[in-house]
C-alpha cells in the first residue's frame, strides 16, 4: 500500500531501467506512475511483469500520458535516452515546480546542461543524476526481467547551497527508503566521469564491430580499446577529474569480462537503426577537451564513424 507522507514519483521512460526503477518503488510503497508519450495509446492501468531468477511478480500503475498531468510533480525520474530528454521532458515542464526533484539516470553526460538552457524556469539546485548498474532487459512491453543485481547511487553535482537547495536534497534522498537506489554519494560527478569512460571505450567499438562486450579484449581489439581510455583520461584530468589510466583500464576490463555475452546499448541502437548516444558520451568528452593540446584521435574516429552510420537511419 502507498505511503501517504512521501511524494508522488513519476517515471518518464518506459524501458528496461524505468521499469525495474518503478516496480522496487512501488513494492515499497511509494506512489508511483508511468509517464507514457503523447498520442501513444494505452489502458489507464497497466500491469508490469517482474521476472527475476525464474520468480514473476507483478505490479499495476496508474499511465499517464505526459502532456495529460493535472498537478505538479514531486519527483520526476528520467530514463529516456540522453538524445531523447529535450523532447520527452518537454510535455511535462508547466508542472514543474521550483519545488520537483528531476533525477536523470541516462548514460553519457551533457543533459543536465541541455535542460538548463531550453527551460531557464527549471534550477540547477533542482536536478540530481543516478549512476546504476543494475541489469536488466525488456523482454516485451511493460514485462522486465531482472538480469543483474547492482546498485544505484544518486548525488548533485554541486553541493546543496540555502534553504531551497537542501529541501531538494531531503526530498531526493527519501528515493533512498527503496531498494533500487542505495546511496547518497558526495562525488557523484567523479562517478559520472567514470562511468562516462567505461561506456565510451566499450559502446562504439562494440557497436561498429557488431560484437559482444566480451570480444573487446581481444588482442587487437583491446588496443583500440586502450587508446580511447587513453585520450579519455587526459581529458578528465584537464577537467580536475582525477581518474588514473590504471584504474579505468582496469574499471573497463571488469565490465568486459562479466558483461561479455551482452551487447551494449549502443551496438542494439545500431542494429535496430536508431539513434545513439554517441553525442552524449564520446561527443561530450570531445567538447570538453577545447582546451587540450592533444589531438584525440581514436575518439575523433568513432563519433565521425558512428554518426556516418546514423545519418544512412534517417
Amino acid at each position: 500500500m502507498a505511503n501517504s507522507s512521501r511524494p508522488t514519483i513519476h517515471i518518464l521512460g518506459t524501458g528496461a531501467i524505468g521499469l525495474l526503477c518503478a516496480m522496487d518503488l512501488k513494492k515499497q510503497g511509494f506512489r508511483t506512475h508511468l509517464l507514457t508519450r503523447s498520442g501513444k495509446k494505452y489502458t489507464k492501468n497497466q500491469t508490469v511483469t517482474l521476472k527475476h531468477k525464474k520468480k514473476f511478480s507483478t505490479e499495476s500503475f496508474e499511465l499517464q500520458a505526459s502532456d495529460s498531468l493535472k498537478s505538479p510533480i514531486d519527483i520526476l525520474i528520467v530514463c529516456v535516452k540522453a538524445h531523447q530528454l529535450i523532447s520527452a521532458i518537454a510535455p511535462c515542464v508547466s508542472h514543474i515546480t521550483n519545488r520537483t526533484v528531476i533525477l536523470l539516470l541516462q548514460n553519457g553526460m551533457g543533459g543536465d546542461i541541455s535542460l538548463l538552457n531550453k527551460y531557464p524556469s527549471i534550477l540547477k539546485s533542482q536536478i540530481f543524476h543516478g549512476v546504476n548498474t543494475h541489469a536488466a532487459i525488456k523482454t516485451v512491453p511493460f514485462m522486465v526481467e531482472n538480469t543483474g543485481q547492482g546498485s544505484c547511487e544518486i548525488g548533485s553535482v554541486e553541493a546543496p547551497q540555502g534553504h531551497d537547495a537542501i529541501a531538494l536534497k531531503k526530498r531526493c534522498c527519501l528515493l533512498l527508503e527503496s531498494t533500487f537506489f542505495n546511496r547518497w554519494n558526495k562525488d557523484i560527478n567523479t562517478l559520472l566521469w567514470q562511468k562516462l569512460i567505461i561506456n565510451a571505450a566499450i559502446n562504439p567499438v562494440s557497436a561498429l564491430l557488431q560484437c559482444k562486450n566480451g570480444e573487446l579484449l581481444e588482442e587487437d581489439i583491446w588496443d583500440i580499446v586502450i587508446k580511447i581510455i587513453e585520450e579519455c583520461c587526459i581529458i578528465t584530468q584537464r577537467n580536475q577529474i582525477q581518474l588514473s589510466f590504471d584504474r579505468m583500464i582496469n574499471k573497463v576490463k571488469q565490465v568486459c569480462i562479466s558483461t561479455q555475452n551482452n551487447y551494449s546499448s549502443m551496438a542494439q541502437d545500431i542494429l535496430y537503426s536508431r539513434m545513439t548516444e554517441i553525442d552524449f558520451i564520446n561527443g561530450y568528452l570531445l567538447r570538453n577537451s577545447q582546451n587540450c593540446s592533444v589531438n584525440f584521435l581514436y575518439n575523433q574516429i568513432v563519433v565521425k564513424l558512428i554518426t556516418s552510420r546514423q545519418k544512412q537511419f534517417s
